[in-house]
């Protein structure tokens, strides 16, 4: 199977189109094709050997409801190695029709210069990603059932799925999907003021838009891979803010000193409550993922960064200088969370049912990372 090969085609195209004879104000637009690079998170998985055989032994009973986070309901009972619950050897294969993964860019602008030492842009971008490398199921499953719980988010049925295939039952295919979704979209403005009379300006904001179904396009997203990962797949995807604002100014000193500043706003990212349900499948070697509201409800809270520089050049003798500085990021010390504990709670399939109130894990909402503290840093740089 040929993922990738050094003759790939990859076309691109741009233009400038001048509007005024003294050059202040330009259209400029760009598209192209752009393909990931090579990375084995693609195929890792079919090679045979590289994925070890997962064994999974009995705990207690086998059916008692276990809260991972809470140490009193653990069953007494030990867990007997001697009774296997499942042995999964892992079966990959790599569709010999796969294609890698690229991306279509389109790009178009207008820039004006103005008031001599001024200029100003505003910039779209549409980005599409094509051929994504998505984990399907390659196993017919005429025994699988549905059922619903109760969403404990919203108080309303949810529909899951359990197989009818035990742990080797299933065949793991690497493959593309004309399903798969992922775009992005964002306009930029810009102003600019050049370094004139010992300061400079830049300022810009980004309304930006990444929605899709894939959470990525070149490590085996799963999102085909079962009916319940379907469920509320599309939306606002993670790892992009939908609102960027930031400003940098700087000034110099007639004493050499140069002072400047950053101040930069990020609306939080995007993430999904789940619900985890275990013990799927006729051996309970399956387990589902729910997602208990759609892909990307809800938001990280927004962050607000100042950081401050200060530099100082000294001359040593007719060739070198010596630039000291010293940084400070963070100055207000904005600790809002940047990552919570979306799992609103795990159960076991035999513990679930259409009117089942499911408990919420206390741990739910629990900030699991923060934005980086105020921090300080001083360094010096030789130049010659």
């Amino acid at each position: 199977t040929e993922y990738w090969s050094s003759s790939t085609l990859a076309p691109r195209f741009g233009f400038t189109f001048a509007l005024t004879s003294n050059l202040s104000q330009a259209l400029k637009a760009h598209w192209g094709r752009y393909f990931e690079g090579l990375s084995s998170g693609m195929f890792r998985n079919g090679v045979p050997g590289t994925l070890p055989t997962q064994i999974a032994y009995a705990w207690g009973s086998g059916t008692d409801a276990i809260d991972p986070y809470t140490p009193s309901t653990w069953s007494a009972v030990p867990v007997d190695f001697n009774q296997e619950l499942f042995r999964s050897e892992q079966n990959y294969r790599i569709d010999p029709e796969v294609d890698h993964p690229y991306a279509d860019v389109l790009t178009l602008g207008y820039e004006v210069s103005f008031a001599k030492n001024w200029n100003a842009g505003v910039t779209w971008i549409n980005k599409r990603y094509k051929d994504a490398v998505v984990l399907l199921e390659g196993s017919p499953d005429p025994n699988q059932t549905s059922s619903t719980l109760l969403n404990p988010l919203t108080g309303q049925s949810l529909t899951y799925w359990n197989t009818g295939l035990g742990a080797n039952d299933h065949t793991y295919v690497i493959a593309n999907d004309d399903r798969g979704e992922r775009k992005y979209d964002a306009v930029t403005v810009t102003l600019e003021r050049r370094f004139v009379d010992n300061w400079d300006l830049n300022a810009s904001y980004t309304r930006a838009r990444l929605e899709g179904n894939l959470q990525t396009v070149n490590a085996l997203d799963n999102v085909f891979l079962s009916p319940n990962n379907l469920q509320n797949a599309y939306g606002d995807l993670p790892g992009q803010s939908d609102h960027e604002f930031k400003l940098r100014s700087g000034y110099r000193f007639s004493t050499g000193t140069t002072l400047s500043a950053v101040f930069t706003y990020l609306s939080g990212f995007h993430w999904t409550p789940l619900i985890e349900i275990t013990q799927l499948g006729p051996d309970g070697s399956d387990s589902a993922v729910l997602k208990a509201a759609k892909l990307g409800s809800e938001t990280y809270p927004a962050l607000q960064l100042l950081d401050l520089r200060a530099t100082q050049d000294f001359k040593l003798g007719s060739r070198f200088h010596l630039e000291t500085f010293i940084e400070i990021r963070n100055i207000f010390n904005d600790g809002s969370p940047t990552a919570v504990d979306n799992l609103l709670t795990s159960q076991l399939a035999s513990n679930v049912t259409p009117t089942t109130q499911l408990p919420v894990f206390n741990t739910y909402l629990l900030p699991v990372g923060y934005a980086t503290p105020r921090n300080f840093r001083v360094g010096m740089r030789l130049k010659f």
